[in-house]
């Protein structure tokens, strides 16, 4: 058994920092979102998990999004707004954390006038058995490569 492998043959991961400004930063909406995922395959070696750095700006809301198969959280890091999550608006502000279960209609809306909302979000592989929904109502937002600002 080599140095690496642990009894019951798997290889642990190895942590490690991955640093915001080495990510890219994409944008939407004219640059009224943008994001930097820093939770992927390729940043952690392994599968399952997504997550990164999510910014609405001041004034702005976000689309109408829902994830058949994915459970999604929220880290509100600065700002405030109004989740809107299964027909329901609750307030949200800066050390608030939200839980979007698989299969939930979500936006993000009535981002603060003075002051961007960011975020931190993760999602996490939803456990079967997936709700079956029409895909077609969700816009699909393009997000492209951002200028650093």
């Amino acid at each position: 058994m080599d140095g690496d492998t642990q009894a019951g043959g798997f290889t642990p991961l190895k942590g490690r920092v991955v640093r915001l400004a080495d990510l890219p930063l994409s944008a939407a909406q004219e640059g009224e979102q943008s994001f930097r995922a820093s939770l992927t395959p390729s940043t952690l070696g392994m599968e399952g998990v997504v997550g990164g750095w999510y910014r609405v700006a001041a004034g702005k809301s976000n689309h109408l999004d829902m994830h058949p198969d994915k459970d999604e959280f929220y880290f509100i890091h600065r700002g405030r707004a109004t989740m809107l999550m299964a027909g329901e608006r609750t307030p949200m502000a800066a050390g608030d954390t939200v839980f979007v279960p698989h299969g939930v209609e979500h936006q993000i809306l009535d981002v603060s006038p003075d002051e961007d909302l960011e975020l931190f979000y993760f999602f996490a592989d939803a456990q079967p058995p997936f709700p079956v929904r029409d895909a077609s109502r969700y816009p699909v937002v393009t997000f492209a490569p951002a200028e650093e600002g």
